[in-house]
């Protein structure tokens, strides 16, 4: 479709003239889209204005707008979304402001248009959507993010009940939150990407030309790098709260080589039931740089196929110096019965010929620290592309939100958020691990011409001591 023919859209109505993100996506057809970009881009703007054309051109359309608390809702986006629509497309409000009646090319049939507060999401549980939009899913430091949970609930509503809709959509819309959930199932580098999903992201500065004069060049001069990274340039490597700020893909992540057979190893476990068992396998050069060259990373497999997993990597280690094997504490925990006898998740890795693990250390505040310390340090590197799990949890582990003055004075805890390759790093640096011996270098053997050399200094040598004895021996005659 042509941009010509989207401008006479609900979505491009008026005097709007769209950025090229805004534009490619208002055109795009993917079933799931996240405009997901720096501040400034005309996010909500965009959002609205997709939303309001999905109503008008479907008939008995039903769609959902909302951002996560009703406060940030009413504040923010509900009033852009009264500044873009069409006066002419209102067939009337709905009772307590819920929303609106939005007519279509068929005058029988309007679209509804809800509002919402996703902090309260069971008003929709029941019911079949044509589309939904979530506006700021990634929150910040004054307003929540959306929970991934919440999204979920919502998509598996689209289509339900709404048979005529032969296109229902998904929307978000925010600034970048890490490699967060929007980004795992939205942008084109996420391995986890759905297949009709997409994340469309604005340049930096796309948008200066609608901004007062200077108004990027202010914000960088006034904020940290951080914020800069993330609100001016729409980076989706940081954010708010990140536990391992210190992380750097450019300094800690190299290129994948042979590591000597004799390096000593660390084979770490963090084991899931229902969660992902996370197993990383490190190696310690001759100054004391650990790097993460291995990982097996998968859930709802059995523990035969875990120990199998990790048994295949094993021939290549016989030469090692030594190998550590710490794991979460709580896998000694004898919690299962089988045939009358209670067991520990370690038995049955002993079962299938891994009896080596050992409690790793728990405190997860010093684990914290000691991880920190080897980044500062530059000691802990991540092989590129073989340990994307460990790569994605570390840089996207972040603390909880502080919700109210009450929870100020709580310590600091991680959120729920997947951080399994994080706990078995802990357990592996809390084991202060040993470096390689650094082996001494053979003494180069001369060549043919320096050997002859050598020879011959030999020769010279002698003779000349014998002369000299000789010369001693005449002196000594003259005094007989």
């Amino acid at each position: 479709m042509s941009v010509a023919t989207r401008r006479k859209d609900v979505a491009l109505h008026g005097d709007f003239i769209p950025l090229p993100t805004q534009l490619a996506f208002a055109s795009s057809t993917y079933r799931h889209r996240a405009y997901i970009g720096p501040v400034g881009s005309g996010k909500s703007e965009i959002l609205c204005r997709v939303v309001l054309d999905l109503c008008v051109r479907v008939p008995a359309n039903r769609v959902v707008i909302g951002r996560y608390t009703f406060r940030d809702f009413q504040r923010t986006t509900r009033t852009t979304l009264e500044r873009v629509m069409i006066p002419e497309i209102v067939e009337r409000q709905l009772p307590g402001g819920e929303g609106w009646i939005i007519r279509t090319s068929d005058l029988d049939n309007p679209a509804t248009l809800y509002t919402a507060h996703y902090d309260e999401p069971g008003a929709f549980t029941s019911m079949g959507l044509g589309a939904f939009a979530v506006d700021e899913v990634n929150g910040d430091d004054l307003s929540p993010s959306v929970p991934e949970a919440v999204w979920r609930m919502l998509a598996a509503r689209l289509g339900r009940d709404v048979p005529h809709v032969k296109r229902p959509y998904g929307l978000l819309a925010g600034n970048p939150g890490g490699h967060s959930w929007p980004w795992k199932y939205h942008h084109p580098d996420s391995p986890d990407r759905l297949s009709d999903a997409w994340m469309f992201t604005p340049r930096a500065y796309e948008n200066s030309g609608n901004l007062p004069q200077g108004y990027y060049e202010r914000l960088e001069r006034n904020n940290g790098a951080d914020w800069v990274a993330r609100y001016v340039h729409g980076s989706h490597d940081v954010f708010e709260g990140q536990v391992f700020p210190e992380l750097a893909e450019s300094r800690d992540c190299i290129d994948p080589f042979p590591i000597p057979e004799t390096w000593p190893r660390i084979i770490a476990l963090d084991h899931g039931q229902r969660n992902p068992t996370a197993v990383g396998f490190m190696a310690i050069n001759e100054d004391g740089v650990i790097f993460l060259y291995d990982e097996h990373y998968e859930a709802g497999r059995p523990i035969s196929y875990h120990a199998e997993k990790i048994k295949n990597r094993l021939p290549g280690l016989k030469k090692a110096k030594e190998i550590r094997w710490p794991a979460d504490p709580s896998i000694f925990a004898k919690t299962m019965q089988k045939a009358g006898k209670t067991y520990s998740v370690f038995d049955e890795y002993s079962d299938y010929g891994l009896d080596q693990w050992e409690p790793g250390e728990n405190d997860k505040a010093a684990g914290r620290n000691r991880i920190k310390e080897y980044l500062k340090l530059g000691k802990l590197k991540f092989f590129r592309g073989r340990v994307p799990n460990a790569w994605r949890e570390m840089t996207q582990l972040h603390w909880k939100r502080i919700r109210s003055l009450v929870d100020r004075d709580a310590p600091e805890a991680e959120a729920d958020v997947d951080d399994h390759s994080p706990d078995y790093l802990r357990y592996a640096l809390m084991t202060r691990p040993d470096s390689a011996v650094r082996e001494k270098p053979e003494a180069p053997r001369p060549t043919v011409g320096e050997q002859r050399t050598r020879r011959a200094h030999r020769h010279f040598a002698a003779a000349l001591k014998n002369r000299r004895q000789r010369e001693d021996g005449n002196e000594g005659a003259d005094y007989v």
